[in-house]
């Protein structure tokens, strides 16, 4: 919330006669006219506008804006204002442009109009008011930006998408909803919609790489069939809205948002419901690391925050009415609805289509045997008919089961699907602040703090921008783990600090994910194995591990937390960016990412092939220069030098003859039993490009004292110990201090392994003790 106008602006005086008492829930709010005619010589519309004040206590009404700033044009758009011209950003200005034109005259709280952006002292006094502000406006506008063919499709898409006939009773109603959850004919519709001219579930790929958009929507009789294409999604989703954190803090605090891109509106519990339906079906993605709409994660992880925060005030409301509320939250009924959903489609294809052909074929069979056996023409139109008949009972089952779900609970069974896991508030607090941005670095910490005065029953200090940045990065994480009784910022905090400050003090102003891209899948993934393990320590009648910790009375910078040793670094396997040209020489690079190479290989005692192996470990894909005949011609000889010399190896390497492989053993998983003919400086390519692709990682592989494989960053040392803390997602690596006992967090740490993960941070490990942790 900061502003490029000095405070010399002719506007200040607007400020002025409009003063803001002290110590109140007083705001500014203006008032827009209606729409006039353009003039003559067609220059942009004038609007006009009139700034009062209002008292939040007398409940008035109004609405709020959610925007991004964005930057001021060339010429500087302006609002006359009270008589006053105003400048405002062109995003802002197109945004009342597009407003206006649908409602005409209204009342808004716009944050660069109302609040006086040059006194930090009335930022300090409105910044506490910002819950009041969202959570009592009429609606809250999310403005993406304007609009365009590609995005007015994606909301009319969005606005369609999800089967909601099938999950909400009276879906087209206004009246309060009432879910009565279908996932096998929601199913069943998902599969025969697909051949709709009017309105199809899922997105196109325009792109030559996948399926194209089908012919007939280009039909002029077609042109308003409902679909989207992935560029679509991307075009409306990614828009800087979403990495900002102001904004938030504003949806999470919102009472009625509804989503505005150019002139389509789309209500926010509309707009959500359809998210998940995209995200939760697994179709935006190419494998579980590649996304093909990036932001769609995030937008998802927006609408479960909100809905946490809601019944995190909810419950807090019924209990102090002494009442209780037994019913599953609205995004997990509709979560639950998708994941069944999609087991009915894994059924489809997995029990249903297979029963069908059996039955076909048996019937086919059957009748052509009957018909060999007995020459009687009217037994074999008897028997024919029969068949037939079966043929048409099986499909009509198949069709009364879609549209049955009584029927469906006694003859077939809800498929199995794992419950979803979400964070806690808390998490998402972090992951939000982990994942944006803001102009003013401070504001990263001010930008939350309604949400965590909403959280908390203290009154926490009024934000300061007088105070240093580590000073209120401090701060924040002080509030964010005492309030909310979570260490999740510990894992962020590994991946940077902030200098001078402890290191359990993020660096916020950082996008932390920059520094470990694919991190949040690693997350995601320990809480859905955390979920599983702590079911099998409840039936086992043992104690779940919780977050235990608490500060220093004597020194505000040591936090000492409660938490479990996984191993110790013995060995790292770093990599080093090395040079194609020097084959045929010793060169020291090449040398050092040989000896690591074979040193990982001899690691490799898993399934699947070695390549593989790597890039589940790195969390990366291969380059598509990287074919799989180079990469097994790599692997082969790999496996034959495993056990040999060094020197030997790297010696073969520099010879110019060329090589054939006949055979492959059935670890690497290839058919083939002859290959092209090849040499070894083929090879010696192969292998400089994958140490260099790995070179340029952040990250690199640590064997622990009991040969586990991990992942971990570049600073990172030998002997620095692997520990898990509840709370924390995922197992951290320490740099511990023999003088002191003090620690300090150097990097999060991922094994190779998924279940090791969290099999002894869950309390699986044998002769695992708990022990304080002093993190300073």
């Amino acid at each position: 919330m900061t502003s490029d106008l000095s405070a010399s602006s002719p506007h200040a005086n607007l400020y002025t006669a409009h003063p803001l008492s002290p110590n109140s829930k007083c705001i500014r709010i203006i008032d827009i006219h209606a729409p006039t005619a353009l003039s003559p010589s067609q220059e942009p519309e004038i609007i006009y506008a009139d700034l009062r004040v209002i008292d939040l206590e007398s409940q008035p009404s109004f609405a709020a804006l959610s925007y991004v700033w964005g930057a001021y044009a060339p010429e500087p758009h302006t609002i006359s204002c009270s008589n006053c011209k105003i400048p405002v950003t062109a995003n802002c200005y197109s945004a009342l442009l597009h407003l206006r034109k649908r409602l005409g005259r209204f009342t808004i709280w716009i944050d660069a109009i109302c609040i006086d952006q040059n006194s930090d002292a009335e930022k300090s006094q409105q910044i506490p008011l910002m819950n009041r502000i969202y959570s009592d406006a009429k609606a809250v506008y999310v403005w993406l930006g304007d609009g365009n063919p590609a995005t007015d499709r994606a909301m009319r898409y969005l606005a369609n998408a999800g089967k909601l006939e099938y999950f909400i009773k009276n879906s087209t109603s206004t009246e309060e909803e009432v879910f009565s959850p279908r996932p096998f004919a929601a199913s069943f519709s998902v599969y025969t919609s697909r051949w709709s001219f009017t309105r199809h579930p899922y997105l196109f790929e325009s792109s030559a790489s996948g399926w194209r958009l089908p012919a007939f929507m280009r039909i002029k009789r077609f042109q308003n069939a409902i679909y989207a294409t992935y560029e679509d999604l991307e075009d409306l989703l990614s828009r800087d809205w979403i990495r900002r954190l102001w904004t938030y803090q504003e949806i999470l605090l919102a009472n009625n948002p509804i989503v505005v891109c150019g002139n389509a509106h789309l209500p926010w519990s509309r707009f959500e419901l359809s998210i998940i339906f995209l995200e939760d079906t697994g179709v935006n993605y190419e494998d579980i690391i590649t996304p093909k709409i990036q932001a769609l994660r995030s937008w998802k992880r927006v609408a479960f925050s909100r809905e946490r925060l809601i019944a995190l005030e909810s419950n807090r409301q019924m209990l102090n009415s002494s009442l209780t509320n037994t019913q599953m939250p609205r995004l997990q009924q509709y979560q639950k609805f998708v994941h069944g959903i999609v087991g009915w489609r894994n059924q489809f294809l997995t029990v249903f289509y297979p029963i069908i052909g059996i039955s076909c074929g048996i019937t086919i069979i059957f009748s052509i045997l009957t018909a060999i056996k007995f020459n009687d023409p009217s037994a074999r139109t008897v028997l024919n008919k029969a068949g037939c008949i079966s043929i048409l009972a099986i499909f009509s089952i198949i069709v009364v089961l879609s549209f049955s779900d009584r029927l469906r609970r006694y003859l077939c069974h809800q498929p199995a699907t794992r419950a979803p896991v979400e964070p806690t508030v808390s998490d998402d607090l972090v992951d939000g602040l982990s994942t944006r941005h803001a102009k003013d670095p401070k504001d990263m910490a001010f930008g939350v703090r309604t949400v965590l005065q909403k959280r908390s029953n203290l009154n926490l200090p009024a934000p300061d921008y007088s105070v240093s940045t580590g000073q209120v990065y401090k701060e924040l994480s002080i509030h964010l783990i005492e309030i909310c009784g979570s260490l999740h910022l510990l894992v962020f905090a590994a991946l940077k600090s902030f200098p001078d400050q402890p290191s359990w003090v993020p660096d916020w102003s950082c996008s932390l994910y920059d520094f470990w891209p694919g991190l949040e899948v690693d997350i995601t993934d320990f809480y859905e194995y955390r979920s599983e393990r702590e079911s099998k320590l409840a039936q086992n009648a043992r104690t779940i591990p919780v977050p235990r910790f608490r500060f220093s009375t004597l020194n505000d910078r040591i936090l000492i937390a409660c938490g479990r040793h996984l191993c110790t670094i013995s060995t790292l396997f770093e990599f080093h960016l090395a040079q194609d040209s020097c084959w045929g020489t010793v060169d020291q690079p090449n040398w050092e990412n040989l000896q690591t190479i074979l040193e990982l290989h001899k690691h490799h005692t898993g399934s699947g092939n070695f390549a593989d192996f790597l890039s589940r470990l790195f969390r990366i894909k291969w380059p598509p220069s990287l074919s799989s005949s180079r990469l097994l011609h790599w692997m082969h000889f790999l496996e034959s030098h495993r056990d040999k010399d060094l020197a030997n190896a790297f010696t073969i390497l520099q010879r110019s003859d060329s090589i054939s492989f006949l055979s492959f053993p059935s670890r690497y998983g290839a058919g083939l039993k002859i290959l092209q003919k090849t040499t070894y400086r083929d090879i010696w390519a192969t292998h400089v490009e994958i140490s260099n692709t790995i070179a340029r990682l952040s990250r690199v592989a640590f064997a622990g004292d009991h040969k586990e494989i991990g992942l971990c960053l570049r600073s990172a040392q030998i002997g620095d110990c692997v520990k898990f803390i509840p709370g924390a997602p995922l197992p951290v690596v320490l740099c511990q201090s023999n003088c002191d006992g003090l620690s300090i967090l150097v990097s999060p740490a991922v094994f190779a392994d998924e279940e090791f993960n969290v099999a002894k941070a869950s309390g699986m490990g044998n002769g695992l003790e708990y022990e304080d942790i002093i993190l300073s």
